[in-house]
């Protein structure tokens, strides 16, 4: 196989590749102004932050209410860069985006050797190059924080390896350890790299059993990929501290793999693969912008062709290797993405990577069926093959659909500009930097401002951990809010500001700053709650949700409703003497309490006051007396609940950030019950559900 093209067109393929070099150029000169400039996104300023952490020698990890240990999904070959980064310029756009730029000039050099070892011709593998950075979504999830660039760029540097450029042979000991060593890296810089590996391994296993000396070539490669890995994870252990820590670390880790991997099916909808492949298929479409019949040719061709060219004989064994590793590895991850890859992580970001082994593997593909195609028509014999004629239609189809990608790309037409949100981040930053030092800084629920707190350097506690006593306590406190918060969770901070005191300090389309007063655990109930025609003289979750409560949170399972630790229902009561209440207890909270188990409030003013120690888990019913008169009209009776302890919170950045106390059931207003008179009762057990 050879790629030369005849004398004539050398010197037009000589002005291609000078062309798309110059191409080339001009977009990293269009990342590197992007750079000078740009924020990170969400995402990449978790990663930093935790970039920002080491330097400062708190930890591998980032603060929000609490140190977060090794939580970012991007690690090491980026986040270690990152921090050296900080330590160089400190923190400001360009040391955030500058280690994202070097794995893009490095993604250029590694593609174009690549594709230079698989006889691409250099014209060919620039225009391959220039439709990698033209591809939708590449200048976004390569700068900003992102790790896909950087993962890719280590695992086509393993593929290399094992592409000798002298004559063909074996693979050697040396290049299998070095290529499985690349390949750890590449898992080490982010976990999705394990969709590209896999498969490689698995072409590189079929061919080392085929070789002599199978078994120490096995071990080599092995031994190069496990000894990155085992370094870092002492690293962890370390870092971690306990060994108890650092299990639940990986079982939390393995358990996140498996759902958003797709291994551990979630979710109420299941599509067959077919539907989910059609499905996926169409949101690829209108993600990337290409018909969807031309993005399944762009898929499917090359990987077909790829495969078949791998199984011949006839091809020089460094292409055969080559191919066949791109052709299995680009199947399997559409494969994974279309059919696998669960709705709520279908992402462009998680295909973005299989988007550009895609396109250099059709710029291989070409250049085997040019050589194929053009002995056919030098052998007369040969020209009654109809096959190569074939793949060469089938791949002109794919270059098609290779074209629309890159003509809904950007760069060219739209070159990438930071959004004003993004910028205006920057100035919510400065702002927040400049507030005093002995304040405490809040964000809400999952939503921690990491753009804001990185650029700040200030330290964000999470509300929603703190109770209310303990806010109030705190003299000088601020609720900062960023873009992604105002746009995604409005509701749970207008829910912050309708029960506390607060003085707008600034508000822009980057975020926002609230110095608060005094908070309130719930928001009080309005007269219009109180109007007896809107309430019940029972709530029960297992018949149907109820609207006159508060620090009650969403009904679950049609059966309970989680409390907070301060909660209230509010109720229509005429002659009714008594209330019968189930809640239950849940093992979480009265475990490891020590001498002291948690107490249970129950109060309304003036009708009842009652407190119960919660002693066991289980499912318990309480029956109380109310201590003031009916009345022949229907009238609100407000019912209160405290409980004096909060279920733990799981140490994950993403786990149940709610303040948990007991599951309520019902509460239901009685006539003519006998209940207990004493201030502290006891619960009953409850009948089985």
């Amino acid at each position: 196989m050879t790629s030369r093209f005849p004398s004539g067109l050398r010197f037009a393929a000589a002005l291609a590749s000078a062309a798309f070099a110059l191409i080339i150029v001009w977009m990293l000169v269009l990342l590197w102004r992007y750079a000078l400039v740009a924020p990170p996104s969400f995402d990449g300023a978790m990663n930093l932050n935790t970039a920002q952490s080491l330097l400062h020698g708190t930890g591998y990890g980032f603060f929000y209410d609490r140190f977060f240990g090794f939580p970012a999904q991007t690690d090491g070959p980026f986040i270690l860069p990152a921090a050296l980064a900080f330590w160089i310029g400190g923190v400001r756009p360009f040391t955030t985006q500058v280690v994202n730029l070097v794995y893009v000039f490095a993604l250029v050099i590694v593609i174009v050797t690549l594709l230079r070892r698989l006889n691409v011709s250099l014209w060919l593998a620039l225009f391959a190059v220039t439709g990698c950075l033209m591809t939708p979504g590449f200048a976004e999830f390569s700068m900003n924080g992102y790790g896909e660039i950087p993962m890719l760029v280590w695992f086509i540097g393993g593929l290399i390896v094992l592409l000798p450029t002298g004559p063909d042979s074996g693979l050697s000991d040396r290049r299998l350890f070095a290529a499985g060593l690349l390949f750890g890296v590449s898992y080490l810089t982010k976990v999705v790299a394990l969709v590209c590996i896999a498969p490689a391994v698995l072409v590189l296993g079929c061919v080392i059993l085929a070789q002599p000396r199978r078994w120490t070539r096995l071990f080599a490669l092995a031994a190069g990929f496990v000894l990155p890995i085992v370094v870092w994870e002492v690293f962890r252990l370390i870092q971690l501290r306990h060994l108890h820590d650092y299990v639940d670390w990986w079982r939390y880790q393995l358990a996140q793999i498996r759902s958003q991997s797709g291994a551990k099916r979630t979710g109420a909808v299941h599509h067959g693969r077919i539907e989910s492949g059609l499905l996926h298929l169409k949101a690829l479409s209108e993600m990337s912008g290409v018909p969807p019949v031309a993005l399944a040719a762009l898929i499917v061709v090359p990987i077909v062709l790829g495969v078949l060219l791998a199984i011949n004989r006839s091809t020089p064994t460094r292409v055969r290797l080559g191919i066949g590793v791109l052709s299995v590895v680009c199947g399997l991850y559409f494969f994974w993405w279309l059919f696998i890859t669960p709705e709520a992580y279908l992402w462009l970001r998680r295909i973005i990577a299989g988007l550009l082994l895609l396109q250099c593997l059709l710029a291989a593909m070409l250049v085997a069926t040019y050589a194929r195609v053009a002995s056919v028509f030098a052998n007369w014999k040969a020209r009654r093959e109809v096959l190569p004629a074939v793949a060469a239609a089938a791949l002109a189809f794919a270059v098609f659909g290779q074209i629309s990608l890159m003509r809904t790309g950007e760069f060219i037409s739209n070159p990438p500009q930071p959004p004003g949100y993004a910028l205006q981040m920057l100035r919510v930053a400065q702002d927040v930097k400049a507030l005093p030092a002995n304040a405490t800084l809040f964000g809400t629920g999952w939503w921690q401002s990491p753009v804001i707190a990185l650029f700040s350097g200030r330290h964000f506690m999470n509300l929603e951990h703190w109770p209310v006593d303990r806010i109030n306590s705190v003299p000088v406190k601020f609720l900062v809010t960023d873009i992604y918060s105002q746009g995604i969770a409005e509701s749970t901070i207008q829910g912050v500001l309708d029960r506390a005191s607060y003085v707008p300090v600034m508000k822009s389309d980057g975020g926002s700053i609230y110095r608060l007063g005094a908070v309130r655990p719930y928001v009080p109930f309005t007269t219009k709650d109180e109007n007896p025609a809107n309430l019940s003289s029972s709530l029960d979750f297992s018949r149907a949700d109820y609207d006159a409560r508060r620090g009650i949170y969403q009904r679950e399972g049609d059966r309970d409703a989680w409390m907070s630790p301060d909660a209230a229902v509010l109720l229509k009561r005429k002659h009714q003497d008594t209330v019968r209440i189930g809640i239950e207890v849940t093992p979480e909270l009265i475990r490891d309490v020590g001498p002291h188990y948690p107490v249970l409030e129950i109060s309304s003013p003036g009708c009842l006051d009652r407190k119960a120690d919660l002693t066991e888990s289980g499912v318990h019913t309480f029956v109380l007396s109310l201590d003031c008169p009916g009345s022949d009209e229907d009238k609100p009776l407000e019912i209160d609940f405290h409980v004096d302890r909060h279920v733990p919170f799981i140490p994950q950045i993403d786990s149940d950030n709610r303040q948990r106390s007991v599951r309520l059931r019902y509460v239901r207003l009685e006539a003519d019950a006998v209940a207990p008179a004493a201030q502290t009762l006891a619960p009953q057990p409850a009948a089985q559900d």
